[in-house]
């Protein structure tokens, strides 16, 4: 088996892995829903990564993604760039650790170029959330029915 369809088949397995995962945490803690939804597309950015040669389709997973998160997530924004991006530099890694590829010793910190795109993504996300939204800005507390019940 060539190294591109050992990598084919585990990273399709770990994704179908990771999905019910993802899935149960986000049944069990439902606060915790957008931050699994954001490590498993990151874990789907860096799939496709290792699927491809070209970096515009990563890239622009990573910006994508990131607008969605920074959007939807209203705290702890420096996270979402790390869940997203840090796939990317932990597939090229393990790649080059099996001798897959040449890898990173030509280029050590490029694979962390992937936190740009994230980063601008989650920036441009919560900007559009915060200002060009009205109403939709400055974060307001979810209230749930039970709370805004009066008691009688």
């Amino acid at each position: 088996m060539s190294d591109r369809l050992i990598f084919t088949v585990v990273g399709f397995h770990t994704l179908v892995a990771a999905l019910p995962i993802t899935v149960f945490v986000s049944y069990i803690r439902p606060a915790l829903f957008p931050w699994c939804m954001a490590g498993f597309l990151g874990l789907l950015a860096g799939f496709v990564n290792l699927q491809t040669d070209a970096i515009q389709f990563p890239a622009t997973l990573l910006l994508a993604f990131g607008f969605f998160a920074g959007y939807q997530i209203r705290t702890r924004l420096w996270l979402i760039p790390l869940l997203l991006a840090f796939w990317i530099p932990a597939g090229e890694y393990i790649r080059f650790a099996l001798g897959a590829a040449p890898g990173p010793a030509t280029y050590p910190f490029g694979p962390f170029l992937a936190f740009i795109p994230a980063v601008i993504g989650t920036a441009v996300g919560r900007g559009v959330r915060r200002y060009a939204l009205p109403g939709a800005g400055p974060e307001k507390p979810i209230t749930t029915e039970s709370s805004t019940r009066r008691s009688s």
